[in-house]
């Protein structure tokens, strides 16, 4: 991904995917200072890995932007 302008740091969430779709991502690394991440995980047979990102600062965690239907993405699992 992009740098985000005002983001100091910024948090990676992985969820996966099967059939249909549920938000399930939970935080996979935070704190990173660059941008760009290599996951070494294997998603089970029949499902794929998605990946969130969000930018943060002084000010607190951004968003994790928005659905295709323009609805927020949900963030129940913040990273510490």
């Amino acid at each position: 991904w992009s740098a985000a302008a005002g983001a100091s740091t910024y948090n990676v969430y992985r969820g996966s995917r099967s059939a249909g779709w549920t938000y399930n991502h939970t935080c996979l690394l935070s704190a990173l200072v660059t941008p760009g991440i290599s996951d070494s995980g294997i998603p089970v047979t029949g499902t794929a890995f998605y990946y969130l990102v969000s930018g943060k600062n002084a000010c607190g965690e951004g968003p994790l932007g928005t659905a295709s239907g323009g609805q927020p993405r949900p963030n129940s699992n913040p990273c510490p």
